[in-house]
């Protein structure tokens, strides 16, 4: 599973408090002995997915499981390396000849192919929320270690194929999802959605959105805004670049649409209304 795509992995999780609540796409790879057909597993799944320890758990979105669908192959090839390695620890004490001690280490070798290869063919299904919140199950196919560089850039590049997880987002989708109910959408809730909710697509890396953010602004797709105490918005930025290294992600840091933006540059341009002369008694 090593892979230096930047993606958190957790391994054999038994308890939902052992796999973080984080924005963050996550795979979590379950022991061997949790398998696809069982039951058991699938609830084992929702119930880590929905729960985060004693609390509901934020960020379903950000998980993707990796389920063995029959383990007892990779389980007798793992138990035939552990054998070999027995024997090369006591290799001295058996006083193995040059040619003995060859044929050990070439059956090491071997039985650690067979291992990744039953790895990989065990490793071939994928669990993560679907639109309607149910659990949508993915099969790899019959896999094996030529196909990718490691299990975890097969998997991504699966779901990329769908765009169930993307490298970035145009500053038009967050308008088409933009919460009815929100005149200001704060930059950090704008990133958790991606994590969140499973009608977003999952984001590979959680400094994407500031990129959209950046092209967003470019586009006068939308305003980057803080909010002063007036009343008003400072910062104000609108219809000019800002470095997405400069775009802060937090609760206090707004974006707003672009009639909304219009409608405040508008205001702001206005000459001030003239107060009517007082008549002098």
């Amino acid at each position: 599973f090593a892979s230096g795509t930047g993606v958190e992995r957790v391994y054999f999780p038994r308890k939902s408090n052992e796999v973080p609540d984080r924005p963050v796409l996550t795979l979590a790879v379950l022991a061997p002995e949790n398998t696809a057909p069982e039951p058991a597993t699938k609830n084992l799944i929702t119930q880590m997915t929905t729960e985060s320890g004693a609390s509901s758990r934020t960020f379903k979105s950000a998980l993707i499981w990796v389920v063995p669908e029959d383990a007892s192959t990779l389980i007798e090839e793992a138990r035939k390396v552990l054998a070999w390695k027995d024997i090369d620890a006591d290799s001295g004490e058996l006083k193995l000849d040059e040619t003995q001690q060859r044929q050990l280490t070439e059956n090491t070798k071997r039985a650690e192919r067979d291992l990744r290869e039953a790895v990989w063919r065990a490793y071939k299904n994928v669990f993560l929320l679907a639109d309607d919140n149910s659990l949508r199950k993915i099969d790899l196919g019959l896999v094996h270690s030529s196909a990718a560089a490691s299990l975890v850039e097969l998997i991504l590049t699966r779901l990329k194929q769908e765009d169930i997880v993307v490298e970035g987002v145009s500053p038009n989708f967050l308008t088409r999802y933009w919460p009815p109910a929100l005149p200001e959408w704060s930059t950090k809730s704008v990133r958790d959605a991606f994590y969140a909710s499973p009608k977003f697509p999952r984001l590979l890396k959680p400094d994407a959105v500031k990129d959209t953010i950046s092209r967003g602004l470019d586009a006068g797709t939308v305003a980057y805004v803080g909010k002063a105490s007036d009343g008003g918005y400072e910062p104000f930025v609108y219809r000019r670049s800002l470095a997405s290294g400069d775009i802060e992600i937090a609760d206090d840091v707004y974006l707003i649409v672009r009639e909304r933006a219009e409608e405040y540059v508008a205001k702001k341009a206005a000459p001030p209304r003239k107060q009517p002369a007082r008549k002098v008694a």
